[in-house]
């Protein structure tokens, strides 16, 4: 299983830096990597212990993680996790992981 006091930290720290921070990047990078070294940990994680808050803020990696797992059981979970949040528009992070995986 993650760590998820360091994928809350992550969030933390992202949720409070201007989208234009270059910052951003670091935390991306380190989130992609803690969700792209094992596919069923990976959609364990957003299937039963991602909330909606912390989905909209992984929501900008999704293509990052979708290239390098290279998975559509992935993509489905994003899809699935879409339709248990529908509040939050991920949509077109979701497209951008299904065009990753091309």
């Amino acid at each position: 299983m993650f760590n998820n006091h360091k994928i809350e930290k992550l969030i933390e720290k992202r949720r409070q830096l201007h989208p234009n921070d270059p910052s951003v990047y670091r935390i991306w990078e380190e989130l992609t990597e803690i969700f792209s070294k094992d596919k069923k940990t990976t959609i364990e994680y957003f299937e039963r212990y991602c909330k909606e808050d912390k989905a909209y803020w992984i929501s900008e990696v999704f293509d990052d993680i979708s290239e390098k797992l290279q998975s559509w059981k992935f993509i489905e979970c994003l899809e699935n996790l879409q339709k248990k949040y529908p509040d939050i528009d991920m949509q077109i992070d979701i497209d951008y992981a299904k065009k990753a995986m091309e």
